[in-house]
């Protein structure tokens, strides 16, 4: 019985000193926080802040600008923090790119990125996969502002890529599965390049003012639905992509009312039923540019609201006919309730 009672207190002993230890383990990665800013932080410089940094944790970067390329090559958080002078400023001076990400399940977010060298360089450049980029400018890059390189798996969203000479976001050498959502890219060459690069989805993206909004160079089987396209030439496609999804009620980019397609700022068909999408002069091709198919369903001015109902009768309002069709739905669920009670 005594031998019972000991073994008993010894496991409560071992269990109480496991959880004391996973809860100083998880104390000290939680902890694991360094700060950055010009004066008064832990560091002064991003690069020596990842240094000391161990994998899991996170650099805190304060407003201001730093002269420097950062190299993230371990699994940390860097959050850009605006404590009054706006995102901190990462200024590669003209060599290398300013960031790079080099290991897998960084998260970057809240850093203007500029002054990057010429391609392959980038303002933010990503080796790795399973990263999440967000709210981040790039732009004044020698040659491109954001760059994946044979990354796969990655999620890219709210972020900004402007006045780049060439790139806004370049995606290349098989790069693919990764999730561009709520980016801008404006005034590049390029709004957004694909390369070699597939399987990719774009949606909710601005891309405007550029000479060519998004070009799609030997890349297959890419989504892209939901998108602003105001440029020069607004898309070019060689390969085989996905222009649109079936349609599905939603608020789009243009603030209609279903999802569909894109919408293109040069498209002169016309939306004949109110839906908000378009039905003549389909597929949109870009004049010919995108050289398969195209956007089956391309956005235009929003119509009416559609009915959100999950039962049998769903009906897209048009305007004048609102009543008929909620009555005619009463006289349907009157009936169904009827034919039940004769069985």
């Amino acid at each position: 019985m005594k031998s019972a009672r000991m073994r008993i207190g010894n496991g409560l002993l071992v269990a109480a000193l496991l959880t004391v230890l996973a809860f100083v383990s998880v104390s000290c990665g939680a902890e694991d926080t360094h700060t950055v800013c010009p004066s008064g932080c832990d560091y002064s410089s991003i690069q020596a802040a990842i240094d000391a940094a161990q994998s899991g944790g996170t650099i805190a970067v304060h407003s201001g600008t730093y002269n420097e390329t950062v190299n993230v090559n371990k699994q940390l958080t860097l959050r850009g923090i605006d404590t009054g002078g706006g995102k901190p400023v990462v200024d590669a001076g003209g060599t290398g790119s300013a960031m790079r990400l080099s290991h897998d399940g960084i998260v970057l977010d809240g850093f203007t990125a500029i002054n990057a060298s010429s391609y392959p360089q980038a303002g933010i450049v990503i080796y790795s996969n399973d990263n999440f980029v967000s709210n981040n400018t790039a732009s004044h890059n020698s040659k491109c502002g954001i760059r994946l390189a044979s990354s796969s798996s990655n999620t890219l969203t709210d972020n900004t890529a402007n006045t780049n000479n060439y790139y806004g976001i370049l995606l290349d050498f098989s790069s693919s599965n990764n999730t561009l959502k709520g980016n801008t890219a404006s005034n590049n060459d390029h709004g957004i390049y694909l390369y070699s690069s597939s399987s990719n989805i774009l949606t909710g993206n601005t891309i405007t003012n550029n000479t060519d909004g998004l070009f799609l160079d030997f890349s297959n089987n890419n989504r892209i639905y939901n998108n602003y396209f105001d440029n020069a030439i607004n898309a070019y496609d060689n390969g085989t992509n996905i222009w649109n999804i079936t349609p599905t009620a939603g608020s789009n980019s243009i603030g209609g009312s279903w999802l569909g397609g894109n919408y293109w700022r040069d498209y002169a068909g016309e939306d004949t039923n109110g839906d908000g999408l378009g039905d003549s002069m389909l597929p949109y091709n870009s004049s010919g540019k995108i050289v398969n198919g195209g956007d089956w369903l391309p956005l235009v001015e929003a119509g009416e609201q559609p009915i959100s109902d999950t039962g049998e009768d769903n009906v897209p309002k048009v305007s004048g006919f609102e009543a008929v069709f909620s009555f005619a739905g009463l006289l349907a669920t009157a009936y169904r309730v009827l034919k039940r009670r004769d069985y």
